[in-house]
């Protein structure tokens, strides 16, 4: 069925403690395998050890890369490897073979960043307010004012009236309610709130076996805040939460001091009549869109704060883990945003529970998305005018760079002169089969060497005023020596190391910064470039990107440079 089981005779032991065991492995020619370490402890425990580095086959053909794999915290050294299991997949073919080599293990350590790195994390933001969405324009006032035990938050402007009114009496969102223009009332978060696990007891916002106990609530200088200390069994936790109105967005902070919260869900939009959820084409996360909220009277957005959170992950339109993705639930509800996960470290806990939220009602549409206030990039003014000409794979035989450069002279000739070149080329993966295409100064020898690519990159810069390569320095290879380390990558919650691309080693947000600062001008040194073209890293979102190694400061938290 595609699967074979190798068992080392003799077994191998490993008698001091190690992080991990890797080897190297190039698949059949007919696709990918699913690689497993199968080891013993010292007290006889076996484990089997999963990897997400299985195999790397692209542009149908197998390529050679390394499979790691963690060892698990609870084992017991010395350990012994009993087994390495391969899975092919569904199309493996009788007579293909798979060839592994160079078992062998490794250490993940501390590693000293650079203090500037760690200084200047979030550096690019403008404003506190990071996302807060743009106030309507025209004159508006707000106020905050305390009506027995409730608390009622105003704006009123030329666009019509709203209010937010929070009543702390269950500890949940429930507690919240809006109205717009003189209309009924609905509850924006109903059921919304923390998910706790504690003492192996677990609840969520719609339990009703928890106690609720309002601590203190108070107005300060226009900010609310109300603590809770939720109960359940021989479970507690103290929350806090606290409520500020700018224009026609109410932030909503929550917090607590101890890593018991697992997530800090959202609820749902219940109350307005005929709700629909809709998304906007260049709001995108990569993977899922964040849903907005329109109904006959108004729109409605909720969002985390990108930059400011602890959490590790959002939960917009799929569902994951115990929160439910954004769905409309009837006629009269909706969900908008299922809310923010906090997965546990690596062999530690999650980080403690701290969270913004801007939930925005309002008649138009520009008042309820979120601004981006990014700073103008200084190449602005210089790319503005240029059209982007990306060549994909044109270049991976010698005889394919006069072709090549005949092709693009004729852009010249037809006087198409204001482009950005960029080369998606097999350049630098060097060797060629082995995928590794980052920190690699030197022409691959398959595609004509330095002797013949960088004659190729002097004719195009005669011709085009910015011409670059492609690189992606989220990307790192086990052959990109002396840069590559099991200490840099990221980690994934599940104790394994995250995959890049294509079983390529995915770095850590300081470790890009701190090997590109030393590669980059090595690399611009060696060709006569004067731009280079990124994605990967620059079309994700934060949260894509997830570091639960403990050891990297700002481990699990999936904001900014976090």
């Amino acid at each position: 069925k595609g699967r074979v089981t190798l068992a080392p005779n003799p077994a191998i032991t490993i008698d001091q403690p190690v992080s991990g065991v890797s080897f190297w492995v190039i698949c059949p020619p007919s696709g990918k395998t699913t690689n497993l370490l199968q080891i013993k402890d010292a007290k006889g425990k076996k484990f089997p050890i999963k990897t997400r580095n299985n195999s790397s086959y692209w542009a149908n053909n197998p390529w050679w890369c390394t499979s790691s794999f963690l060892i698990p915290a609870k084992a017991e050294f010395p350990v012994t490897i009993t087994g390495i299991a391969f899975e092919a997949g569904k199309d493996i073919k009788s007579g293909d073979a798979l060839h592994f080599d160079y078992l062998q293990t490794f250490d993940i350590k501390d590693v000293d960043y650079p203090q500037e790195l760690l200084d200047t994390a979030g550096d690019y933001l403008t404003t506190p307010d990071t996302i807060l969405p743009t106030p309507p324009q025209g004159d508006y006032t707000t106020n905050v004012v305390q009506e027995g035990d409730a608390f009622r938050f105003s704006y009123k402007g030329a666009d019509g009236t709203l209010q937010y009114i929070y009543t702390p009496k269950t500890g949940t969102f429930s507690d919240l309610s809006a109205s717009f223009d003189g209309k009924e009332a609905f509850a924006p978060m109903k059921e919304g709130g923390v998910h706790v696990s504690k003492n192996g007891v677990v609840f969520s916002p719609a339990d009703a076996e928890v106690t609720a106990t309002l601590l203190s609530s108070e107005l300060t200088d226009g900010v609310v805040k109300a603590s809770w200390r939720l109960e359940k069994k021989d479970a507690a936790v103290e929350v806090a939460y606290t409520f500020a109105l700018k224009a026609r967005t109410l932030l909503i902070t929550a917090d607590c001091k101890t890593p018991d919260v697992t997530a800090l869900d959202c609820g749902v939009v219940n109350g307005l009549r005929d709700p629909r959820l809709f998304d906007l084409t260049y709001l995108h996360y990569r993977w899922d869109y964040p849903r907005l909220l329109v109904n006959d009277d108004c729109f409605v957005s909720l969002f985390p704060d990108w930059y400011t959170g602890n959490a590790s992950d959002v939960v917009d339109g799929n569902s994951s883990r115990e929160l439910q993705g954004a769905r409309v639930v009837d006629d009269h509800s909706a969900r908008i945003l299922g809310g923010v996960l906090y997965l546990p470290k690596n062999r530690g806990e999650r980080n403690p529970l701290h969270e913004r939220l801007f939930l925005t009602v309002s008649p138009a549409l520009e008042d309820v998305m979120p601004n981006l206030p990014n700073p103008k990039s200084k190449y602005f003014d210089t790319m503005k005018g240029l059209v982007c000409h990306t060549r994909m794979y044109a270049v991976t035989e010698p005889k394919h760079i006069p072709t090549e450069l005949a092709y693009e002279t004729l852009f010249r000739d037809y006087g198409l002169k204001d482009i950005f070149l960029r080369t998606h080329f097999n350049e630098f993966r060097s060797p060629l089969h082995s995928n590794s295409f980052s920190f690699s100064i030197h022409a691959n020898k398959e595609a004509g060497g330095d002797e013949l690519i960088h004659p190729y990159y002097e004719e195009m810069r005669k011709i085009f005023p910015f011409v670059g390569p492609y690189q992606d320095n989220r990307c790192i290879h086990p052959l990109a020596y002396p840069y590559f380390d099991h200490s840099l990558v990221f980690q994934w919650s599940d104790d394994t190391i995250m995959e890049g691309w294509d079983s390529n080693y995915q770095l850590n947000h300081l470790a890009q910064r701190m090997l590109f600062k030393d590669f980059t001008p090595k690399f611009t040194a060696a060709y006569p470039w004067n731009a280079c073209y990124l994605d990967e890293t620059t079309n994700t979102p934060p949260w894509g990107m997830v570091d639960y190694n403990p050891r990297t400061p700002g481990a699990e938290r999936g904001v900014g440079d976090g």
